[in-house]
């Protein structure tokens, strides 16, 4: 099948089906690429979207360099989104970047304080020292347990 009859098809598709608008990250009914019409009649595509932007504004968050991935994002929805032809494609295209997000913002993140500690004294374990066991729990808080003498 040729790219134009591809490109027809495709557009056949997204014009022929009952077009239903699904929350996507952007106003549907300003939709102007076949792509963005794509994510705003299926549902898929429009849940892909909205993770996507969660996960965008998470890691512009923790960025430190923000602009540079301002420019990745834009780059990503220029040369790889709004390049598909297909469905797949833009599934495919999304999902990558998701990856890509939840990598970028895994390895931004802070190191974890869970673990055992122990007082040291004159750079050796302190024998009659209390020990603190500390977990991260979610929603940034800790549980703490230990011993004292």
């Amino acid at each position: 099948m040729t790219k134009f009859t591809k490109y027809t098809c495709f557009v056949m598709v997204l014009l022929g089906s009952s077009y239903n608008s699904y929350a996507a990250s952007f106003d549907c009914k300003k939709a102007a690429t076949l792509v963005e019409q794509a994510i705003c009649s299926n549902q898929k595509l429009s849940n892909l979207d909205q993770q996507l932007a969660t996960m965008y504004k998470k890691a512009l968050a923790n960025s430190p360099n923000q602009e540079a991935l301002r420019e990745r994002q834009r780059e990503w929805l220029n040369l790889e989104r709004n390049s598909c032809q297909e469905i797949a494609c833009i599934k495919d295209a999304y999902l990558s970047r998701l990856t890509e997000l939840r990598d970028s913002t895994m390895s931004m993140t802070k190191q974890s304080i869970s673990g055992e500690y122990q007082r040291y004294y004159r750079g050796k374990p302190d024998k009659d020292a209390a020990t603190l066991t500390v977990r991260e729990l979610s929603d940034d808080r800790v549980k703490i347990k230990g011993n004292a003498i």
